[in-house]
């Protein structure tokens, strides 16, 4: 799961930059949403796990 998570990262950071230069985003809001993502979907995870 956590090889999936990395990779959907990567991926997202990747999109996000791209979209952002293309469609004159906010560069740091464009930056920083995969960031809280990944972070918001692993504290769940920890969640989960700890609750058992």
């Amino acid at each position: 799961m956590g090889v999936v998570i990395s990779l959907f990262f990567e991926l997202s950071s990747r999109i996000g930059g791209m979209l952002s230069l293309r469609f004159d985003l906010n560069h740091l809001l464009s930056a920083s949403l995969p960031t809280a993502a990944v972070f918001i979907v692993a504290l769940l995870m920890l969640y989960r796990v700890s609750a058992r």
